[in-house]
């Protein structure tokens, strides 16, 4: 399932979104935290689309130098 580079990327990525929203909408102590938090995981998920639009772990970098 998980013998593509690609497909890795996205799931490690998902993970990491999670968590990111998880830290955004719960656990940060500090507006400062869940603010960075929330802009980190909108980052996480513009490289998940990015790997499944391209296929390629570069995300949209790949899509850009093609």
């Amino acid at each position: 399932m998980l013998n593509q580079p690609w497909l890795l990327a996205k799931f490690a990525a998902l993970v990491i979104y999670i968590v990111l929203g998880a830290v955004a909408l719960r656990r940060g102590k500090t507006m400062q935290i869940r603010t960075t938090a929330f802009v980190l995981a909108l980052a996480i998920f513009a490289y998940i689309a990015g790997v499944a639009i391209s296929k390629s772990m570069g995300s949209w970098l790949s899509l850009l130098l093609t």
